[in-house]
């Protein structure tokens, strides 16, 4: 992919994010609270999302898609509740579904950790290999 066409999808995908982080705050009335100990304000926003294991290049999927519920998300990140626990350091994409289309965007693991139910997976967002489909 030429470096142009890799930017042009990474300021696509961050104005994406924005869109959703910004439906999300007015269709839930959420508002950060003074007292907050995250310097980065996450919305509590329970959908359902595709994540997606790829090469550490990000070019391949290793493995088939997971079905995942969404805890919290926010510019920089997003937790959710997966199926099975990923591996610490892993790459994936996670497709979220907007109003506009389906956003798609690459991550690394940072957690999976064993919670009631389901493990509670935390990502961050990899907004330099950013892309949508």
């Amino acid at each position: 992919m030429k470096q142009a066409e890799m930017m042009n999808n990474l300021e696509q995908t961050k104005a994406g994010l924005e869109k959703l982080l910004e439906h999300i705050k007015q269709s839930t009335n959420q508002e950060p609270l003074d007292e907050a100990r995250r310097s980065i304000w996450r919305y509590s926003w329970p959908v359902p999302a595709t994540v997606e294991p790829i090469d550490a290049d990000g070019s391949e999927k290793s493995s088939e898609p997971i079905y995942v519920t969404i805890h919290y998300i926010s510019a920089e990140s997003v937790d959710f509740y997966s199926p099975r626990e990923l591996e610490i350091d892993s790459k994936v994409v996670i497709t979220l579904e907007t109003k506009e289309g389906p956003l798609s965007i690459p991550a690394t693991v940072l957690h999976s950790i064993s919670s009631v139910g389901k493990p509670l997976v935390a990502v961050d967002f990899d907004l330099s290999m950013s892309h949508l489909r």
